[in-house]
């Protein structure tokens, strides 16, 4: 006998009468028990906390990028506003690869040149990278015992 699915929250599906969903220029039927947020807006607000959230246009994080995380002289962290992996770290896809790439790594080689060997890592002097910082003054090739060992100077290991 097979086992049922697993499923998740689900909204209800009845529609308010006359209630728009309160999202600006959204236009469709807000549903019962969702605050007064259409299915797609209330299903955005389950998953990642925001009835905002949602895909990036093409080229924004690349954009980004360049014109924010490059330019970025502050001693605090960046922290990247769209995706991330299930680790934290910050990823963007580039307009002419399918791959997602690391984008504190990408920093690491616009600001210090390419790895100075095949295993560098770009560690972070802050311990966010986890977070989702970008700060390319954070960011620097080292090998990976070295960032190990960073970390647990740190505390962030046993």
């Amino acid at each position: 006998m097979a086992r049922p699915k697993k499923q998740g929250p689900k909204a209800p599906q009845k529609q308010h009468p006359g209630y728009p969903c309160r999202i600006p220029e959204c236009g469709r039927l807000a549903i019962y028990g969702s605050h007064r947020l259409c299915w797609m807006h209330w299903n955005r607000w389950k998953r990642y906390g925001s009835p905002f959230a949602g895909r990036a246009f093409n080229g924004e994080p690349e954009r980004y990028f360049l014109e924010t995380v490059l330019q970025f002289t502050g001693k605090g962290c960046l922290i990247w506003p769209y995706a991330r992996d299930r680790t934290g770290y910050a990823v963007m896809r580039r307009d002419d690869d399918r791959a997602s790439v690391l984008v504190h790594r990408e920093a690491c080689k616009k600001i210090h040149g390419s790895p100075p060997f095949p295993e560098a890592v770009a560690g972070h002097s802050c311990h966010g990278g986890h977070l989702g910082c970008v700060n390319p003054g954070h960011v620097s090739w080292m090998t990976q015992a070295e960032n190990l060992a960073m970390s647990r100077a740190a505390g962030r290991m046993p």
